[in-house]
């Protein structure tokens, strides 16, 4: 008889909720002691009840101030991008809307396309897009528009006259751009104590057109507190960074927050892209069909002279061990591999004093079990200015490990 595993989480996203972190096609499963990989990790029994824990994938919220060099959220992709992009087409740019919207346009792409279609964001969408009819004839306007851009328009079918409608359709734009784009939507690990971390991230990975979701972070105090084992070698909060990992490794082991293409980005939440980001495009579309994970952001480490980085391809390297987690795109099956790695109570008592990324590195890039790449130069970085959530240092500077091709002879 299964009985509810004590590290039962709940997971929400949208209408889904889940009791449990092993989940398939959004269903959870109530899972005996013996299919419990944390119990066994902890060696603690399921019939053991603490306090649910929620990884919440939030939409972006509201932003504070910003600076000049900043784009303001209006001009992001997403769905307000392409409402205000619709409404062009239709002959509303000089219309009283077309002036106002930018409050509204930053809004729909901080909800991004399945905040819009929550019914209380829809029903805002449609009061103010109804408030502007009422102001500058929005309907006769519209029939117009559509007179003059329909042969813009006519692969659309029969396009909607109504408000509704119209938010409907900016919406499906931004999920076709979304289901083109490399990259369009991130994990984010962020602790809830520190949304100074999250509005940071928002405005660093938004302007590129990737939605944020957050994955909470685990540290001392956050339920369920699961206190680091006698055996635990290294700090404390290298622990609980692992524990963190694993939360948002699961999500995409069982395929809950899987990209149109497959595969996911999790990012740690003082993760900022490097000037190299445009590069990202070529460096997928390079990458050998065998990849089941791959590293934006990095430090190739342990005598990396001894074990360069193997060149695959124009701008993809092979990695044979590289270490931090800040910025890294996984597959399933690559997720699946490193939870067996990190969950593996005998794993861990045999090795040295190491963090996550390390025993990654040392167990499964060294070995060619997971299949790793990392591009020429690293598209992402950490953050400066802030002290470490793990071990309190405080690093002034974005953080400037040597670029892949620099360790080729």
């Amino acid at each position: 008889m299964s009985t509810k595993c004590c590290h039962a989480g709940v997971l929400e996203t949208g209408e889904v909720r889940c009791s449990s972190p092993m989940i398939r096609n959004g269903r959870p499963i109530i899972m005996t002691e013996a299919a419990c990989d944390i119990c066994q990790f902890e060696n603690r029994g399921c019939g053991q009840q603490v306090a649910p824990r929620a990884v919440t994938l939030q939409p972006q919220q509201n932003l504070g101030a910003r600076t000049q060099a900043e784009p303001h959220p209006s001009a992001w992709p997403g769905p307000g991008s392409e409402l205000t992009r619709l409404l062009r087409e239709l002959g509303f740019s000089t219309c009283a809307f077309a002036r106002e919207c930018a409050e509204w346009a930053a809004k729909m792409n901080l909800w991004g396309s399945d905040g819009c279609e929550q019914p209380e964001n829809m029903r805002a969408l449609v009061e103010r897009l109804t408030e502007q009819k009422k102001l500058v004839g929005y309907l006769q306007m519209l029939r117009a528009g559509v007179a003059v851009a329909k042969k813009k328009i006519a692969t659309l079918g029969q396009f909607p006259h109504d408000e509704e409608g119209l938010v409907r359709e900016a919406v499906r734009r931004d999920r076709e751009r979304a289901a083109n784009a490399t990259l369009s939507e991130a994990l984010v690990i962020n602790l809830a104590r520190r949304p100074d971390r999250w509005e940071s991230a928002v405005k660093a990975w938004g302007p590129l057109g990737i939605h944020l979701r957050r994955v909470g972070a685990l540290a001392p105090g956050v339920e369920p507190d699961i206190r680091p084992p006698q055996w635990w070698q290294s700090e404390t909060g290298a622990w609980y960074c692992m524990r963190s990992q694993i939360e948002a490794l699961r999500l995409v082991a069982d395929e809950v927050c899987v990209g149109p293409r497959g595969y996911a980005l999790v990012l740690e939440d003082d993760a900022i892209p490097t000037a190299h980001w445009k590069e990202l495009d070529a460096f997928f579309a390079n990458l050998p069909p065998d990849w089941e994970a791959c590293y934006l952001g990095g430090e190739l480490i342990f005598a990396p002279r001894q074990r360069p980085p193997i060149r695959i391809a124009p701008g993809v390297l092979r990695a044979l061990d590289c270490n931090r987690m800040h910025a890294y795109v996984v597959r399933p099956s690559g997720a699946r591999k490193m939870l067996k790695v990190l969950d593996s109570t005998e794993r861990w008592k045999r090795g040295q004093r190491q963090h996550c990324d390390h025993k990654i590195g040392t167990d499964l890039h060294r070995s060619g079990e997971l299949m790793a790449y990392v591009p020429d130069r690293w598209l992402a970085t950490q953050r400066g200015g802030d002290k470490s959530d793990i071990d309190g240092t405080r690093r002034d500077a974005a953080a400037q490990w040597p670029d892949p091709v620099s360790y080729l002879s």
